[in-house]
């Protein structure tokens, strides 16, 4: 009798730890089948960007990391890496692209099945390497669409939406994301008339983030992840997310 009811509390115990588990790795929202995104301000710790991709994901269940960059971020990359290290999640791969570089099968495979994707900050006249290279740009899609996790760092958040901006340009993104457009804060204070126009024009959202802001969303909603203000640009009207937690619908 007594060991049957050590055997019961037993059983429970470990059905508590798989469940706390689980739920410690839930996304605060869905992938919804099209892309789950976390976009972080230049200035956001690496660490807290790291964090917040891994309670987003499924990394501690399965899976890897695959960090996407150039050859000018190569130093911020390892960085990254050590970052994940340090969380204890080992499985890390950094592919590092040159201009009309030629992707390996391999490099496909390992984009297509990652767990989390990092696109380091970068300039955006590196963008190119991305955007202009149909395969590399079909695989990261293929990722997105697959559940994996895209996390953008700085300036590299704009390659996720429809489009980023350049010199008062947009030019076409990655296109994970079509419903948005994501750029610094400051970009709208100081072009609200051209930002306007185009988010009417184009169907978009303008989301404006500041230098230390984090941001989760999928193709229908936004969720913070920190008190730094993001202001938020409609085709008919403006909101202001500067609470951690709060969810924000896209739909116009």
């Amino acid at each position: 009798m007594i060991f049957r009811r050590y055997t019961c509390l037993a059983g429970i115990i470990i059905s508590l730890l798989l469940l706390s588990c689980t739920s410690e790795n839930k996304p605060l929202i869905d992938n919804n089948g099209k892309g789950l995104f976390l976009v972080s301000g230049a200035k956001t710790p690496i660490d807290d960007v790291v964090t917040a991709s891994i309670n987003n994901s499924n990394i501690r269940l399965e899976g890897y990391v695959v960090i996407l960059g150039v050859p000018a971020a190569a130093k911020q990359e390892t960085n990254i890496k050590k970052r994940f290290y340090k969380h204890e999640i080992m499985a890390v791969h950094i592919l590092n692209f040159k201009n009309r570089q030629k992707l390996k099968n391999t490099d496909v495979l390992t984009i297509k099945h990652a767990e989390i994707i990092v696109l380091p900050d970068m300039k955006k006249n590196d963008f190119s390497v991305f955007v202009a290279n149909p395969v590399l740009k079909k695989a990261i899609q293929e990722a997105a669409n697959n559940g994996t996790l895209i996390t953008g760092i700085g300036r590299s958040r704009a390659l996720i939406g429809k489009y980023y901006f350049q010199n008062k340009k947009i030019e076409p993104g990655l296109q994970l994301n079509e419903n948005l457009v994501l750029d610094n804060l400051s970009l709208l204070n100081n072009n609200k008339s051209f930002i306007q126009n185009t988010t009417e024009k184009q169907g978009v959202v303008f989301v404006g983030l500041k230098a230390k802001s984090m941001l989760l969303f999928n193709n229908t909603k936004v969720v913070a992840l920190n008190n730094a203000a993001i202001t938020l640009l409609y085709p008919d009207k403006k909101s202001k997310i500067t609470t951690n937690g709060t969810v924000v619908s896209l739909k116009q």
